[in-house]
């Protein structure tokens, strides 16, 4: 009798604590999924500040705030955004679960688990071998924002672009074209 009493105490107890370490596995899951849902518009914000330069609020309301529930959720201060520029991290947090990326020079940002600032790589620099794009012939796309398809007329940007979508449509050019400019 003794030995039933033991073996159904020892079930039990076994049951529960497989009952307890459930309970932690869903929980740990939720903010597993939580971290990882905050964590891509941490590094949208990091990003479009350090990465493109841009002013944080117009970063956060063009490229980070996608959607009305996002939206939502910040103008209500359940999602809070922090900027720290001493370190390059942004933190996004909501319920208390936070998730960061950080600005590693020309590794750009990166998003950084719950326990460390530090990446799992080590930054390195990256030296380009292009030139600088004020003193290329042809100049960057920035020209085709200022004075649109108005190129140089240089051997190796002679050719130039349509201006529009019925420009494109009247010469026969593809409506979703990419152009690549060569400069040599």
């Amino acid at each position: 009798m003794t030995r039933i009493i033991s073996k159904a105490l020892l079930i039990s107890l076994t049951c529960l604590a497989g009952l307890s370490s459930q309970g932690q596995t869903a929980e740990s899951t939720e903010v597993a999924v939580a971290q990882l849902a905050l964590a891509g518009p941490a590094k949208r914000y990091c990003s479009g500040i350090w990465v493109s330069g841009r002013e944080p609020a117009e970063v956060l309301e063009n490229s980070v705030l996608l959607g009305a529930e996002l939206v939502r959720l910040h103008e209500s201060g359940e999602i809070i955004f922090t900027v720290d520029n001493e370190l390059r991290i942004v933190a996004a947090t909501q319920d208390r679960i936070t998730a960061r990326a950080r600005h590693f020079g020309d590794q750009g940002c990166v998003i950084l688990r719950p326990e460390t600032d530090k990446p799992l790589f080590t930054p390195q620099s990256v030296v380009s071998a292009l030139p600088e794009a004020a003193s290329a012939p042809c100049r960057w796309a920035i020209d085709y924002l200022i004075r649109p398809f108005q190129m140089p007329s240089t051997s190796a940007c002679s050719t130039r672009l349509p201006r529009s979508y019925s420009q494109m449509k009247r010469t026969g050019v593809p409506r979703f074209s990419f152009y690549t400019v060569v400069v040599s």
